[in-house]
């Protein structure tokens, strides 16, 4: 039973990571695009850590990063990594005129909701604003679920929070992030994760000089 769970736990840190670090990928990549929002995110993780070396942060600190919060949250909503998912009714459900079987594959798109301009005005621009306390409470719970919802949404949530919010606090007081691209000529492949085409063009430059 040990070794059972050893495994298991392994496995879940395996996933997180990957998973993880492609959000992170996107993250760095619209940050490179947009200079003043990497800014405010960098002078934020001056205000809360008070010190570009930020190796010992404290996992408490990590909730006062609120407008990195936002952005991650933002990049996620436009690029999730997990672009759709599968889910299998218990029960028909009766929707309108139209009733899901029982045992079906229903296929949830949550690249497509996300972009859904019945609840995001202008949808296709990044804009870590739709992430405020105020913003979230008039949305729709469902508009927005990169880890899934529900009794069956993703476990890793949470490790996803601090890995995200730790490594980029690490990177963006390092570091600098420029990119060329146009972000709306945007090209991805849908498979079990998001890939983009071409890959994640971003040059990285150090702040500070030794």
């Amino acid at each position: 039973m040990v070794l059972k769970n050893r495994e298991h736990t392994q496995e879940f840190t395996k996933k997180g990571y990957d998973t993880t670090a492609l959000s992170l990928s996107y993250v760095l990549l619209h940050l490179a695009a947009y200079k003043d929002i990497q800014t405010k995110v960098y002078n934020e993780i001056l205000e809360v850590v008070g010190d570009i070396n930020v190796d010992s942060i404290n996992v408490d600190d990590l909730p006062k990063l609120k407008y990195m919060e936002m952005v991650l949250k933002e990049s996620m909503r436009l690029t999730p990594t997990i672009p759709l998912i599968v889910r299998e009714p218990s029960q028909d459900i009766k929707i309108g005129n139209y009733i899901i079987p029982k045992g079906v594959s229903i296929l949830i798109p949550i690249f497509t909701i996300h972009r859904n301009p019945e609840y995001w005005e202008n949808p296709l621009k990044f804009d870590p604003e739709r992430f405020t306390a105020e913003n979230i409470k008039n949305r729709h719970p469902y508009a927005y679920i990169p880890f899934s919802a529900g009794p069956r949404n993703c476990i890793g949530g949470r490790y996803a929070w601090i890995f995200m919010k730790t490594t980029l606090a690490a990177l963006l007081s390092r570091y600098e992030f420029h990119t060329d691209i146009n972000l709306d000529t945007l090209k991805f492949e849908a498979a079990i994760s998001l890939k983009l085409v071409n890959g994640h063009q971003v040059r990285i430059t150090p702040r500070y000089k030794s």
